[in-house]
């Protein structure tokens, strides 16, 4: 946030500084740049200057006796004061801790059972915090606003299965969820697949297809089940707008036939969804115009 506000920043945490104390820069562009008034900060603030030191190794330019105290994110974002910010959450402090700094919450795939308490901690912390967003509009819808674009989001692997040789299609489905969970399991993801007041499986168990596509995870199917079982997460859940994200990648498909799972899940699901959901956010017409500035390069200019 920081970056995306402010003129120039800096950052000096429990693991990270930004920049690091010892970076060197004495630059004469930045030094220009920051003697203008309307920069919003000045060199003494950006910089401890001092005198270039010629006998250091490399270009005099970062081998001075000058380092920098703060760097400068350019362009600044359009929107104000900034963009949405997303947060992945997982644990009860993660979600408190997005809902008290006014970012979006994102899960990872969980049970359903998990990601309804998990909305209700965030709604909750926010109640407590009085609705914090960047832009201060007070209380939001239960789990997602889509017109105040803030709440909880949630995704889950989706996979159609043809209505030809659909046994074929759901065992290639299954080994590449397994190839993936074979990769996610050892850093311990099998925490998150217990359900809501269920002990927490062993971190080193094999993570099986089955058992993803029974925690629901993965929603497989024809178009008609795999609308049934998106709406059953948002009428579980009680959210009164849904945020949803599908999950078509798999391992071993290729580009062509991901590509095709996306287009008959625009095609045949979310129409139904549209429609059960009581329709879409309607997005109003960007007011945004860029013109792009002229390019000199030699005695040429280009628009």
């Amino acid at each position: 946030m920081k970056a995306w506000t402010q003129p120039s920043f800096s950052h000096h945490g429990e693991f990270f500084s930004i920049p690091p104390s010892y970076t060197k820069w004495h630059h004469k562009a930045t030094m220009a740049y920051f003697s203008l008034p309307q920069a919003g900060r000045t060199v003494e603030e950006v910089l401890q200057v001092g005198q270039p030191d010629m006998y250091a190794m490399g270009s005099p330019i970062m081998a001075a006796t000058t380092t920098l105290k703060e760097i400068s994110v350019f362009p600044q974002p359009v929107q104000k004061p900034h963009p949405q910010m997303w947060e992945p959450v997982t644990s009860e402090r993660s979600i408190r801790w997005a809902a008290r700094h006014a970012l979006n919450a994102f899960t990872v795939p969980e049970p359903t059972s998990r990601l309804k308490r998990n909305i209700e901690i965030f709604y909750e912390e926010a109640a407590k915090n009085n609705w914090p967003d960047r832009l201060q509009r007070g209380a939001w819808k239960f789990g997602w606003d889509a017109q105040k674009h803030r709440g909880f989001g949630c995704c889950r692997y989706v996979h159609l299965l043809p209505s030809r040789n659909g046994q074929q299609a759901l065992q290639r489905y299954k080994y590449a969820l397994e190839q993936q969970w074979d990769y996610y399991g050892p850093f311990g993801f099998a925490a998150v697949l217990s359900d809501l007041g269920e002990p927490m499986y062993d971190l080193h168990m094999k993570i099986t297809a089955d058992l993803i596509m029974q925690k629901g995870i993965a929603i497989v199917g024809t178009p008609d089940q795999v609308v049934e079982q998106i709406l059953r997460i948002k009428q579980t859940c009680s959210y009164e707008d849904f945020f949803f994200t599908a999950w078509f990648e798999g391992g071993g498909y290729r580009t062509e036939e991901v590509e095709e799972q996306m287009h008959l899940f625009a095609e045949q699901v979310m129409p139904v969804l549209r429609r059960e959901c009581g329709g879409g956010p309607v997005l109003p017409d960007s007011t945004v115009h860029l013109v792009p500035e002229p390019m000199t390069i030699g005695t040429v200019t280009r628009a």
